[in-house]
C-alpha cells in the first residue's frame, strides 16, 4: 500500500512478454492520469500504405497497472468472506462459486425470483478479490446481470486454473476458466447481460490445459473488462478472451493483455458492436484478433509473434472493423499482418517482420505501414471524388485517478432505499476535503432529486458498480444531480454508478464519466468531457467543448446526440430506436469511428440518421434491420450555406466512410 497521491502521464508501448506487468498507465488504478496524449495523423494520401515500420508515432499506454490497488474496507463484499483462501494452494472453486451464486440462485441452481424481470438489474453485485492467487479446478460462472469482479491489480490478484485440470483437455469441447452467463439454465444467448464487469485482475490457465479458454465474456449496453491479464502457463489453450456466443456487446475491453493462446481475442456474430482500446496480444499461435461478423472499433492494438495479427470477416464479408493507432510486430518475415475479408478502415498502423501490412479481400497491398486505408468507397454529398480520409480530430486519453492513500477516501454513509435523501449526508462527504468519495456497492433509491455541488478538492466519485435509482414520481425524476461549476484544471472522474445519477456540467473543469448509465447536461462554457463505457440518452454538447466518447450506448427515442458547435470524437457507438442519431450544427465537428445503428422497431422514414448544418463530419457505421420500416430511408442530410442535400440509404448495411468536410 502506498501513502501518497500523484498525477502522471505514460506514453510507452509495452511489447514485452509480460513476465512483469508495468505499474504505469492502466484505467482504474495507480494514482495516475493521462489527459494530454494525442493522435492526429497527417496522412499524405488515402487508400495507401507507406514503407518503413518506424514511419508512424503512437502515443498510447496499453500496459497494465499491476497493483496493489487500494480500496476502502467495506466498499464491496470480499471473496474471502465466503472462505476463499487465495494462497495458491487451496482449491477455492467452491468458495468463489458460492459467492457468485449468493442471493441469485436456489440450491438446485434455479432462479431466485427477481421483481425486475429475473435479471437482477436492481440488485447489482460487486465481489472484491484481495491480492492473492485463487486456485480453481472448474469454470467460475454466475447467473444474472450486473456483476462486478474487482481485483487489486493483475500483478497481485490471480485466478489460476490447476495444472492438468479435469475437463480442460478435450479440444472439441473448449472450457473457460471464467464465464459470464445470463442464468443457470442457458448459456447466455439472451441480450440482457447488462453491466458485467471484470476489473483489475489476472486469469491464468495453468499448464496441461490445451482446451482452456481464459475468459468467456459477454456484456450488453454497458460493461467492461478493464486492466486484465489473461495468460496461458505453457503456451497452450484455445482462446484468451472468447466473445463468440450470441451476441457480444456493446461493451468495452480496455487495457487487456493476452499471452500464448491459439487465438488472443475472438468476436463473432453481427451484433452489438464491442469497443477495444489498448490491447496487447503476445505470441498467439493462430491469430491475434479475430472478428467474425461484428462491428468492432479498435484503438491501440499491439501484437507480437508469428500468428496473423488480425483477421476481419472470418464468418461474414459484412464484418466491419475500425483499427487505429496500432503496432503489429515480429511476424514471419513474409505474409501479411492483417487479413481483411470484410469492411476495414485502418489508420496509423505500423508493422514489422511481415511481407506487407495488409491483404485486402485476397489482394496484397504493398507497404509495411498504413497511414490511412479504407476498403470501401468513400461517399460525399459535396465532392465528386472525395479522398478517403476521416476527419482526424485530435484524440486525448481518458483521465484516470486512484488515490493510494486510504485516508483520502471518504464514504457516503447512506444505504438502501431513501437513505441518501438527507442532503447533508452526501454534501458533507463531498466537502470533506478528501480526494475520493465512494459509495459502497449496492443499490440506493433517491425519490426526490438531490442536487449537490462537487468542490475542486474531489478528484473521483466511485460507485463500485452500484446504482442510484430515481423515481418518475419524484421531484425531477429523483436521483442525484452532481453540479460541477468550478474551473479547476484537474479532471473530475465519476464512475461505476447508474440510472439516477446526473451530471450538471457548468464550469470549465474537465469531467470524465465512466461505467454506468447517466444523465448529462452542459451549460455554456462547460469544459471538456470524456465518456467511457456509458449510456447517456440524450446527449447535448455546447460550443467550445471537446468530447471524447469511447463505447457509448444511446437508445433515446428522439435526436440522440446534438453537437452544437463542439468537437465530438466517438470510438464505438451503438444506438437503438429511431430518429436522428447525431445532429451537428454551428461549426461543430463530429468524427464517428465505428457505429451500429439498430433501430429494432419501425421508425419515421422521413428522418435522416445524420444531420449536418454548416459543420464538419465523417462517419463510419453499420446497420442491422430485421423488420419492415425499421431501417433508415435517408442516411445523411447535409446543409452548407443554403444548399441542402440528402443521401438515401442504398439498401446495403454498411457505410465504409462518409465525408462531410
Amino acid at each position: 500500500m502506498f501513502h501518497h497521491r500523484r498525477w502522471l502521464s505514460c506514453h510507452v508501448i509495452a511489447l514485452l512478454l509480460a513476465s512483469v506487468v508495468s505499474a504505469c498507465g492502466g484505467s482504474g488504478g495507480g494514482a495516475s492520469t493521462d489527459t494530454q496524449g494525442q493522435s492526429n495523423p497527417s496522412a499524405p494520401g488515402a487508400n495507401t500504405t507507406s514503407g518503413g515500420s518506424t514511419a508512424l508515432t503512437l502515443n498510447l499506454a496499453p500496459q497494465l497497472t499491476a497493483g496493489p490497488l487500494v480500496f476502502a474496507a467495506g466498499a464491496a463484499k470480499s471473496i474471502k468472506d465466503y472462505g476463499a483462501k487465495g494462497d495458491g494452494i487451496s482449491d477455492d472453486t467452491s468458495a468463489i462459486q458460492a459467492a457468485l451464486k449468493d442471493g441469485r440462485t436456489n440450491p438446485d441452481g434455479s432462479w431466485i425470483d427477481d421483481y425486475l424481470g429475473s435479471y437482477f438489474n436492481g440488485r447489482p453485485k460487486t465481489l472484491f478479490f484481495p491480492a492473492g492467487t485463487y486456485l480453481v479446478s472448474d469454470t467460475l460462472q454466475w447467473a444474472g446481470c450486473c456483476m462486478t469482479l474487482q481485483g487489486q491489480g493483475p500483478g497481485v490478484t490471480v485466478i489460476k486454473l490447476k495444472d492438468a485440470a479435469t475437463g480442460f483437455n478435450q479440444a472439441a469441447q473448449p472450457k473457460p476458466v471464467v464465464e459470464v452467463i445470463l442464468n443457470a439454465d442457458n448459456q447466455g444467448t439472451s441480450n440482457y447481460s447488462f453491466r458485467q464487469n471484470i476489473w483489475d485482475l489476472a486469469v491464468h490457465t495453468g499448464s496441461g490445459n490445451p482446451a482452456a479458454i481464459g475468459i468467456n465474456y459477454m456484456t450488453h449496453n454497458v460493461g467492461a473488462m478493464r486492466n486484465v491479464l489473461v495468460r496461458s502457463g505453457d503456451g497452450q489453450g484455445v482462446t484468451g478472451v472468447d466473445m463468440t456466443r450470441p451476441w457480444p456487446g456493446p461493451g468495452m475491453l480496455k487495457n487487456i493483455q493476452v499471452d500464448g493462446f491459439d487465438t488472443g481475442i475472438a468476436v463473432e456474430h453481427f451484433e452489438y458492436a464491442p469497443t477495444f482500446e489498448n490491447i496487447v496480444l503476445n505470441q498467439q499461435k493462430v491469430v491475434g484478433f479475430k472478428n467474425g461478423a461484428n462491428t468492432v472499433s479498435i484503438r491501440g492494438l499491439v501484437t507480437t509473434g508469428n500468428a496473423t495479427a488480425v483477421i476481419n470477416g472470418s464468418f461474414s464479408d459484412q464484418a466491419s472493423m475500425v483499427l487505429l493507432d496500432s503496432r503489429l510486430e515480429n511476424g514471419l518475415g513474409s505474409g501479411q499482418a492483417i487479413d481483411n475479408r470484410g469492411f476495414l478502415h485502418a489508420r496509423n498502423v505500423s508493422t514489422s517482420g511481415w511481407g506487407a501490412a495488409l491483404k485486402n479481400k485476397g489482394t496484397v497491398i504493398s507497404g509495411a505501414s498504413i497511414t490511412e486505408f479504407n476498403s470501401g468507397v468513400a461517399q460525399s454529398l459535396f465532392s465528386a471524388a472525395p479522398q478517403a480520409r476521416s476527419l482526424g480530430l485530435p484524440v486525448k486519453e481518458t483521465p484516470v485517478f486512484s488515490d493510494a492513500d486510504i485516508n483520502q477516501w471518504v464514504p457516503v454513509n447512506c444505504f438502501g432505499y431513501g437513505g441518501c435523501q438527507v442532503a447533508n449526508v452526501l454534501q458533507t462527504a463531498l466537502n470533506s476535503g478528501k480526494s475520493t468519495v465512494y459509495f459502497s456497492a449496492g443499490a440506493r433509491l433517491v425519490f426526490n432529486e438531490l442536487a449537490v455541488t462537487v468542490p475542486a478538492s474531489v478528484k473521483r466519485i466511485v460507485g463500485m458498480g452500484g446504482v442510484i435509482n430515481g423515481d418518475a414520481n419524484g421531484v425531477n425524476g429523483g436521483g442525484i444531480r452532481f453540479i460541477v461549476s468550478d474551473n479547476s484544471a484537474e479532471p473530475l472522474i465519476i464512475e461505476g454508478l447508474g440510472y439516477g445519477t446526473k451530471v450538471d456540467h457548468r464550469g470549465k473543469r474537465p469531467v470524465a464519466i465512466k461505467h454506468g448509465f447517466y444523465g448529462y447536461r452542459a451549460q455554456a462554457g462547460a469544459g471538456d468531457l470524456y465518456l467511457e463505457d456509458v449510456g447517456i440518452e440524450p446527449l447535448s454538447i455546447v460550443a467550445g467543448q471537446s468530447v471524447w466518447a469511447r463505447q457509448f450506448n444511446n437508445e433515446y427515442d428522439g435526436t440522440k446526440i446534438i453537437n452544437n458547435g463542439a468537437n465530438l470524437w466517438i470510438l464505438g457507438l451503438k444506438t437503438e430506436r429511431g430518429n436522428t442519431v447525431i445532429d451537428t450544427r454551428a461549426g461543430g465537428r463530429t468524427e464517428l469511428l465505428g457505429c451500429l445503428l439498430y433501430p429494432s422497431r419501425p421508425i419515421n422514414q422521413s428522418l435522416p440518421a445524420f444531420l449536418s448544418t454548416d459543420a464538419q463530419t465523417s462517419y463510419i457505421f453499420s446497420t442491422s434491420v430485421y423488420c419492415a420500416q425499421c431501417g433508415y430511408a435517408q442516411w445523411i442530410e447535409e446543409t452548407r450555406a443554403s444548399d441542402t442535400r440528402r443521401l438515401a440509404a442504398p439498401g446495403v448495411s454498411r457505410m465504409p466512410l462518409y465525408l462531410g468536410y
